[in-house]
């Protein structure tokens, strides 16, 4: 299973990507938006694996539901309301455009605009690596 620092380089690779698809192919808004999530998910992870009573959502036990709601759950427990919410909304956003849910009509591109892929980008993740401390 992954550590820490393979964790924190998935992450640093998601986020560099999602930079550059908004830099110069902002046309990706839902790929943006889905690799900021990954991002996301390897910083908590790499949270995660510092703490001898988590280390991985897929080994910590006791929390029930899906490898996904365990995960949001964990990340309430662990990093607080406000760290969760940022959480929250990249991954209601990711499952928005990989799944065309949340009440849009249309294609992936269509449900939300560059500025928003940004702000997922440069305030929810920077939030939530703040939180992790990472």
């Amino acid at each position: 299973m992954a550590d820490f620092l393979d964790h924190i380089k998935q992450a640093e690779h998601n986020e560099e990507l999602a930079e550059l698809l908004l830099r110069q192919h902002s046309q990706f808004l839902d790929w943006i938006i889905t690799v900021s999530f990954y991002a996301a998910i390897h910083y908590v992870e790499a949270g995660f694996n510092q703490d001898p009573n988590i280390r991985h959502t897929e080994t910590c036990k006791g929390i029930g539901g899906t490898l996904h709601d365990r995960r949001q759950k964990l990340v309430s427990n662990k990093y607080g309301r406000e760290c969760w919410k940022h959480y929250r909304n990249l991954r209601n956003a990711s499952h928005n455009v990989r799944y065309l849910l949340g009440g849009k009509v249309g294609t992936a591109t269509d449900y939300y605009k560059v500025a928003d892929a940004a702000n997922f980008l440069k305030n929810d993740l920077q939030v939530i690596k703040q939180y992790v401390n990472v």
